[in-house]
């Protein structure tokens, strides 16, 4: 089933876009509860009939929007990973560092993507499904640089450090107290990541234990 109509030129695309990234927005802001199409209107500045045309339903919108969000997300991350001129090591720490700024810069689309999973328990979401297939790729490249060590280790490896770095974006007020670091300044973000860095990703590659 298709979940947007098709245009015949580029206006109509240019409209679609303009109304997905709107509704981004919207979810950002007041989380999936509060959005509405005569919200998304007045963001994109199109009318309720435009959405209409366009996506049929407000759920397909949300769907579609919540889909362009990931796949910008993870495909710049994967860019990150897989295409940059820095060494391994480097380009793992921008990605965390992204990882991390992104859901805190986005903490309402970050919680819209994890809702079916927190509250309804669903274990195949589209997040899931995204995210997993981030994973292979993150342990791929780290094994590619450690080879002396078993998939499996660096599987746990990489699915403790992406969720060290994407969880203090979820709830950032539970890790202030506890660990002193500041996320809202650019520099506790940073030291932050670093500290995952070298115990996740030391710069010499550890003994494979037995």
């Amino acid at each position: 089933m298709a979940t947007t109509r098709r245009s015949n030129g580029t206006g109509g695309g240019a409209v679609q876009k303009r109304i997905i990234e709107a509704t981004i927005s919207c979810i950002d802001r007041g989380g999936l509860s509060g959005v509405t199409i005569r919200g998304i209107a007045r963001e994109a500045g199109v009318n309720s009939a435009a959405i209409s045309y366009y996506f049929r339903s407000k759920e397909t919108l949300v769907a579609q929007a919540l889909a362009t969000s990931l796949e910008n997300a993870f495909g710049d991350w994967e860019v990150m990973l897989n295409r940059g001129t820095s060494d391994l090591r480097s380009r793992v720490r921008t990605v965390l560092l992204e990882l991390l700024d992104g859901s805190l810069k986005f903490p309402g689309i970050t919680k819209a993507h994890l809702y079916d999973t927190f509250i309804n328990g669903a274990s195949r979401t589209l997040f899931i499904r995204r995210f997993s297939k981030f994973l292979v790729s993150l342990t791929r490249a780290k094994s590619a640089g450690f080879p002396d060590r078993s998939v499996r280790e660096i599987r746990s490896d990489v699915v403790q450090m992406v969720s060290a770095a994407l969880f203090p974006g979820i709830m950032p007020q539970l890790f202030r107290g506890p660990t002193g670091v500041d996320l809202s300044r650019a520099e506790g973000r940073t030291a932050y990541i670093d500290s995952l860095m070298e115990h996740f990703f030391p710069i010499a590659p550890r003994a494979q234990t037995v």
